[in-house]
């Protein structure tokens, strides 16, 4: 699993969840609340999320249900292979973390089915992850001509976006910026990664001529 920071002590993170799937229903569209410890999900039961496999606050169908959403998600991101890694990677740790209660839990709630479920929970971040979560993807196309940073122009509207209600999500997420105990996560910077058009850092890296290109043969006296 990806390294996280709750704290700065080092010490071995909490196992809470906030949330999990209904385990009487194969639809888990809308988590449970659940505030006990993770556990361990059926063999061959994931569709997504596979780094959980062996401890998770998920079930199976809600990591089916997942799955959805990031093929959504890779629609809208694809241009970027860093930008969705690292947003697939945040929605990961929401739904399926067995520490998922450190940073996450419902605020709304409504009957599903018979059973209270959570519509809305608030997810806590710190700024610099944020912010370089947006970096990584603020320079891709959202619609038409515009790109991320015009469409949502912060951190914290970008992240609005990614939990809003809409096709494959029906639990929405409330970005909160909390620098003592909120969120990080390590990221792909999209200069690695990814093409001019899409990353403005990437266009900035100096270009690296190998011998014997046709440069080489522009020296003073040979012009």
């Amino acid at each position: 699993a990806a390294a996280l920071a709750a704290n700065t002590t080092g010490a071995p993170l909490l196992r809470q969840c906030a949330g999990t799937g209904n385990p009487n229903k194969t639809d888990s569209l809308y988590p449970l609340p659940y505030c006990g410890q993770p556990y361990k999900p059926p063999p061959g039961d994931f569709a997504a999320c596979f780094e959980y496999v062996d401890e998770a606050c998920c079930t199976g169908p809600q990591s089916a249900e997942f799955k959805k959403k990031a093929d959504l998600l890779r629609t809208l991101l694809y241009a970027c292979p860093a930008c969705f890694d690292n947003v697939r990677a945040l929605l990961c740790v929401f739904t399926c973390h067995p520490s998922q209660g450190l940073w996450a839990k419902g605020i709304e709630f409504g009957m599903h089915g018979g059973w209270c479920s959570i519509e809305k929970a608030e997810l806590r971040v710190t700024s610099e992850y944020a912010q370089r979560l947006f970096d990584s993807c603020k320079d891709q196309q959202a619609s038409g001509s515009f790109t991320w940073r015009e469409q949502t122009p912060t951190p914290v509207e970008f992240l609005r976006f990614l939990g809003a209600q809409g096709e494959g999500v029906a639990v929405v997420i409330e970005p909160v910026i909390d620098d003592v105990r909120g969120l990080s996560l390590p990221t792909k910077d999209c200069a690695d990664e990814c093409p001019c058009l899409t990353c403005r850092a990437a266009c900035e890296q100096p270009p690296e001529y190998r011998l014997g290109s046709p440069l080489d043969c522009f020296v003073e006296g040979n012009l």
